[in-house]
Parts: C-alpha cells; structure tokens; sequence
C-alpha cells in the first residue's frame, strides 16, 4: 500500500485499493512536481512484458535483452534526473535553508526516488516470473549503485547528514 511505501496519501478510500501501476500514474498526476518522462515508464515495460507471454516462453527467454535494455535506459534517464535535482536542491539548501517550498521539494525527491525503485522491482519480478529468466538478481545489482536508490538509505538531503535511525528508533526518517 501507498502507506507502507511512504507515500503521500490522497483522502478517500478508493486510493487503499490501487495497484501500483495507477498508484504510480495517480502520484506523478496528482502530487509530483516532476514531469512523467523522468518516472520509470511502468505500463510500457509491463505492457512488453504481458505481449511477451501471450507468445510461446522460449521467445521469452530471446526477448529479455529488448527488455533489459529498455530498462536499463529508463533506470539511467531515472538517475541522471535524480542526480540533478539532488544536486540541485543541495544547493539551493544551503544558500537559503530549508524553506517550505524547498521542504516540499525533498519530499517530492524521496518519493520520486521510492516509486521509481519500487517500480523497477516490480518489473523485474513480474518478468522473471512470467518469462522463467532470472534477471532480478543481475538488475538489482545494477540497481543498488544507482544515486537514487543508495539515498534511499543515505542521503544528505533527505536525512539531514546521515543515515536514518533504526526502524523504531530515533526519529522518523525524512526531512
């Protein structure tokens, strides 16, 4: 749910039974101040993934290159963008605080940063399990050295110079 995820919650309680894919486009719609070009494109690859299976499975296994390229380009225009926001909102702290709008801003980032991990994840296990290829392990790694997925856990930004506390320790994590 958008709640265990950290999201932005929307009133009403239509948004508790959302899959991720309207979750995703409810979220860059309703609350992201970034544009849908820079967001893992989700209905597309899940859309490739689904024309995959409806064929025979041994076509599956030959195709996964196409996927694992188109993905790899969007996790990489993904964290190009990250990195100039991040870099970018840096900056703009230290030249004037943590402002409301700026405030917003960091909060917009993390969850940008979450869906689009969130995103790929999904993905990759929807693709391994229809296609019977094992590419999550091999993606996830790639995944993992992204900025945008290590400041999940790290980030300056979002955590104000360092790591957030244990679960259930400490303060809330975010800014």
């Amino acid at each position: 749910s958008a709640a265990a995820l950290g999201l932005a919650r929307a009133p009403g309680p239509q948004r508790d039974s959302m899959k991720f894919g309207e979750q995703l486009a409810d979220h860059i719609q309703n609350v992201s101040s970034f544009g849908a070009k820079v967001y893992i494109n989700y209905d597309d690859l899940k859309g490739r993934i689904r024309r995959r299976c409806q064929r025979h499975r041994a076509n599956c296994i030959l195709e996964t290159a196409g996927f694992k390229r188109a993905l790899r380009k969007q996790v990489a225009t993904v964290n190009c963008f990250f990195e100039r926001m991040d870099a970018d909102l840096l900056r703009r702290e230290r030249e004037t605080g943590k402002t409301p709008q700026l405030v917003a801003l960091i909060v917009d980032l993390k969850q940008y940063a979450l869906l689009n991990y969130v995103a790929v994840l999904k993905l990759l296990k929807k693709h391994d399990k229809h296609c019977g290829t094992q590419l999550y392990p091999v993606i996830e790694r790639i995944l993992h050295q992204q900025s945008f997925v290590r400041a999940l856990s790290s980030s300056r930004l979002f955590y104000g110079g360092g790591p957030p506390p244990p679960p259930g320790r400490g303060r809330e994590p975010g800014p």
